[in-house]
């Protein structure tokens, strides 16, 4: 081949290479994704079956953002310094665990732009390594760090209010909730009807007014007491008269009567799920300071000395010491909307016991319940009307409040308790 034909196809080579690479860079354009940005995570990145191999079994993914962590331990007080992985960087986040007030990029921001938001301004609570940065955690000036509150308000999501509510072992999950859980609420409470006008329970006592009937002129005379308390109705009242062969028959009058409140009170039971998605701030009381987060101390090994030595070879005598346990908690501090608070406020406040159950970690799901009742148990499980027989016993219904076990005996009017 000659050195002039060698030349043209490498002249030619060069040129399709250079079409194809104009084509690519054509074709691979685009915008930039929407912020925050959401990658799928998979645990075989990159991975692709060959076509000889076997297909694997598909693993979900799992949506991931990128937010702002610390690097280190942040002390409350402290400047952020400058540069990515001195103090903060970007790192991946499930998103559906994603804090409400993180520091992620928005639309029409870089990362160096929310790093250069972060760069220089003050911690008002102590960081850990690996927590988020969120927001309400720094502050812009010395001056404003006396001024911003307790680490409660620091750590409290955009939107929501603390509000604490009374647990004990069985309505915090035998205590097994803790700061950071997230929790659904449920409630049950009696429910019985009353009457509009008394405000008292159903069903009324009803007294017969003295009256005569008058057979001549069809008409009724009343006889009503000076002090009458009650309201007036008309009931029938099955009266037993003579008819003209002297035979005794039933005539139903309508009689004036006097309705009163009173009645023995069967009240019903009813549980349903209230708010649910609860973030749990603080269990127990707060410390007096209201800092939450606090640096572990570590205490520098003492080389043993001869005597310290002679000491512990000694055999201890007496009882050995018993660990001192801590009182649990009796109250929680829980994150709800303002709306919510005001409607745990009226539960608690009606005496409306509070059953907290704990979320599985990352669940954020909304699944609906249906209220439960006498009639839901008995449609659920299959339960009959049992068959009416000649004797009974006295019910005894146990009502959970906050911290004790009421006892509410329906039949107390009957049996003089």
């Amino acid at each position: 081949m000659s050195r002039n034909v060698r030349i043209g196809i490498l002249v030619a080579f060069v040129i399709v290479a250079a079409a194809v690479v104009a084509v690519l860079l054509m074709g691979g354009g685009g915008d930039e994704p929407a912020t925050p940005q959401v990658l799928q995570n998979t645990s075989v990145p990159g991975a692709t079956a060959q076509p000889d191999e076997p297909t694997a079994t598909p693993v979900p993914t799992q949506e991931l953002v990128e937010i702002v962590v610390a690097v280190q331990n942040i002390n409350r007080g402290s400047r952020i310094p400058p540069g990515e992985g001195v103090a903060v960087r970007f790192q991946f986040w499930p998103l559906e665990a994603l804090p409400f007030n993180a520091y992620f990029v928005e639309e029409g921001q870089t990362k160096q732009e929310v790093l250069e938001s972060i760069y220089g301004r003050i911690a008002r609570t102590d960081i850990q390594v690996e927590q988020p940065i969120l927001r309400n955690m720094l502050v812009d000036d010395l001056e404003d760090l006396a001024e911003v509150g307790s680490d409660a308000a620091a750590i409290l999501p955009q939107g929501r209010v603390a509000i604490t509510v009374p647990i004990d072992r069985w309505s915090s999950t035998g205590y097994a909730i803790q700061p950071g859980d997230r929790v659904d609420i449920i409630v049950s409470f009696f429910y019985q009807d009353i009457d509009e006008e008394f405000q008292t329970y159903l069903p009324n006592t009803v007294n017969l007014i003295n009256s005569s009937v008058d057979d001549e002129t069809n008409s009724i005379g009343l006889t009503i007491g000076p002090d009458v308390n009650g309201r007036f109705e008309s009931r029938l009242i099955p009266l037993v008269r003579t008819d003209q062969n002297g035979n005794y028959v039933q005539n139903p009058v309508s009689w004036p009567v006097i309705e009163r409140p009173g009645g023995t009170v069967i009240p019903r039971l009813i549980t349903q799920n209230t708010i649910r998605d609860v973030l749990v701030i603080h269990t127990g009381e707060f410390p007096r300071d209201g800092v939450l987060f606090r640096q572990v101390a570590t205490n520098t090994p003492i080389p043993p000395t001869a005597e310290s030595a002679r000491a512990a070879a000694q055999p201890t005598t007496g009882p050995a010491p018993t660990a001192t346990e801590l009182p649990r908690p009796d109250m929680m501090t829980i994150a709800v909307s303002p709306q919510e608070a005001v409607m745990l406020t009226w539960l608690m406040d009606s005496g409306v016991p509070l059953n907290f159950v704990l979320r599985a970690a990352g669940d954020r799901s909304r699944v609906p319940t249906d209220m439960v009742t006498l009639q839901y148990v008995m449609d659920a499980f299959g339960i009959t009307e049992p068959v009416p027989i000649d004797f009974t016993i006295i019910p005894n219904v146990r009502i959970r409040q906050s911290t004790t076990l009421v006892d509410f005996n329906p039949l107390n009017n009957l049996i003089g308790n």
